[in-house]
C-alpha cells in the first residue's frame, strides 16, 4: 500500500509513477467525458488523487472513477468521485460497491488512518451534466444506504468544481 500514496501528498499517484492515466487532468483533477473536478489544498493541507478506474482497480468489477486525500493536521478526508453522464442511479451502486465491497478501498483508509492524525471523514461525490429530483435522490439514498454529494447539471464548459469548496466539505 505504501506505493499507492506518495509521501509528497501534493501529486496525482499515477502521474508520480510516470504512467498517467486517461482520467488525471492535472495532478489534483478528474476529466471523463467532458465532467471534471479538482481539489485544491489551502496552506498546511496535503492533497493526493488516486485514479480508481483502471489504474487502482483493474478488474471488470463496479468501480468508482477515482478518489481524493485531503490531509489537514486534525482531520483527513477520503473524497470518492464517480464522473458520471446521466444514468445517475448506476453512479450509487457504483459508490456503494466501493464503500462496502472494495478490499483495495479499505486497504487505503487503513493506509491513510496510520498516516495521518486526528479523525477520518468519508465522503463521496457524483459529478453529473444530468438531474435527479429529490423523490428519486432519497429512494437511492435508501436503497444504496448512501448519501453523496449530488454536483448535477455540469456542462463541458463548465468550471471544474473544486471538492475543496466549503459547500462540499461542510
Amino acid at each position: 500500500m505504501t506505493s499507492l500514496i506518495p509521501q509528497s501528498m501534493t501529486v496525482c499517484v499515477c502521474a508520480s509513477n510516470g504512467i498517467p492515466c486517461t482520467l488525471c487532468c492535472d495532478s489534483l483533477c478528474f476529466e471523463e467525458n467532458g465532467k471534471h473536478v479538482k481539489l485544491i489544498p489551502r496552506k498546511a493541507e496535503r492533497a493526493t488523487a488516486l485514479a480508481l478506474d483502471q489504474c487502482i482497480f483493474r478488474d471488470n468489477d463496479l468501480k468508482c472513477d477515482g478518489l481524493f486525500v485531503l490531509s489537514q493536521p486534525n482531520k483527513s478526508y477520503v473524497l470518492l468521485v464517480e464522473l458520471k453522464g446521466v444514468d445517475i442511479p448506476h453512479a450509487y451502486e457504483q459508490i456503494a460497491y466501493v464503500l462496502n465491497s472494495r478490499a483495495e478501498y479499505r486497504h487505503i483508509l487503513d493506509h491513510v488512518r496510520s498516516n495521518t492524525t486526528g479523525s477520518l471523514v468519508q465522503k463521496s461525490f457524483i459529478v453529473s451534466n444530468g438531474v435527479l429530483g429529490a423523490k428519486d435522490k432519497r429512494k437511492l439514498e435508501r436503497v444504496w444506504s448512501i448519501r453523496p454529494v449530488l454536483i448535477a447539471g455540469q456542462k463541458p464548459a463548465d468550471k471544474a468544481p473544486d471538492l475543496r469548496d466549503q459547500k462540499y466539505l461542510g
